[in-house]
């Protein structure tokens, strides 16, 4: 699983930061948290192709900055000839922003959905989830969490051997997670693999002051995501704005133990990530200030 920041900025794009726009890859399909405005030209700067690929889109709230590239990332679909169909999830009132779209956009040959959510679960495969829940702002804002399902546990060879299956293709069913026959006798998998391994979560949640909902969702997760709009100093002005300092998002990490914390969402005030690092880093170490083109990978769990 690779995340790739394509925008870190609040509110409005500076000369070192675009806005909102995370992209998560995951096997051939693509995740998009946010499309702030210069999606598309970040994409094409980062050469990721998701003019084809199955994409599903999740946009936190309708504050323009997080929706922004939205128009222009369909309209080049478009010329691309995409024929895949795109769903865009998001808050109360996307139906309306896609009205809006409908009368503008040029016509493709790929059906668009936009889907207004409620917390819970949003999308869902034999592999992963995509669950919801409500943030705190100023207008009805969602956090978002891609959570893989549990995978089959580690294949032991000397249990199959053991059994005196041969080594072939029994041995792959087993490792799939196939019950086989053999010489008259039942072999399940539990009796040759290790027990289930957990998925990996990841957790987006900007615009938002800190709240249990998140914190829930969070917990255990491989990568938080989360709004750090404000050093502690302008305390008083993220609670203003229904935003979060570094310290807050640094506090919930911890209290959800989370493995890792990256903060974006940055104000225009701050130059450099140095004040942010810091506050965040002095309560939950692995911390750091997300900048535009980071890329982490997160790996399978044992």
């Amino acid at each position: 699983m690779k995340v790739i920041f394509l925008g870190t900025s609040a509110a409005r794009p500076t000369t070192i930061r675009w806005l909102s726009c995370v992209v998560v890859r995951r096997k051939r399909e693509f995740f998009m948290f946010d499309c702030g405005e210069g999606t598309q030209y970040r994409l094409l700067q980062e050469k990721i192709r998701v003019w084809h690929r199955p994409v599903y889109i999740f946009i936190s709230h309708l504050h323009y900055d997080h929706w922004g590239g939205l128009l222009g990332l369909i309209a080049s679909m478009a010329l691309e000839g995409r024929e895949n169909p795109l769903k865009i999830y998001g808050p109360s009132g996307i139906q309306t922003l896609f009205q809006c779209f409908s009368m503008i956009l040029r016509k493709g040959n790929f059906p668009i959905e936009f889907l207004e959510c409620s917390p819970g679960v949003l999308h869902e495969t034999q592999e992963y989830r995509v669950v919801a829940c409500d943030g705190t702002h100023n207008i009805p804002a969602l956090a978002f969490a891609l959570i893989e399902k549990k995978r089959l546990g580690k294949f032991y060879p000397n249990r199959a051997r053991a059994h005196k299956i041969p080594e072939g293709p029994l041995w792959g069913k087993l490792q799939s997670g196939e019950t086989i026959q053999i010489d008259g006798r039942t072999i399940t998998p539990d009796q040759v693999l290790g027990r289930p391994r957990l998925g990996r979560k990841l957790v987006y949640a900007v615009d938002t002051r800190p709240n249990r909902r998140i914190e829930e969702l969070a917990t255990n997760a491989d990568l938080l995501i989360h709004d750090a709009t404000f050093s502690i100093k302008q305390q008083s002005r993220a609670k203003e704005t229904y935003h979060s300092t570094a310290f807050e998002a640094a506090t919930l990490a911890k209290m959800a133990q989370v493995r890792q914390l990256v903060l974006t969402h940055i104000s225009a005030r701050f130059q450099t990530d140095e004040i942010l690092h810091r506050e965040a880093e002095e309560v939950f170490e692995n911390s750091r200030v997300a900048y535009d083109g980071l890329t982490l990978s997160i790996p399978l769990r044992d």
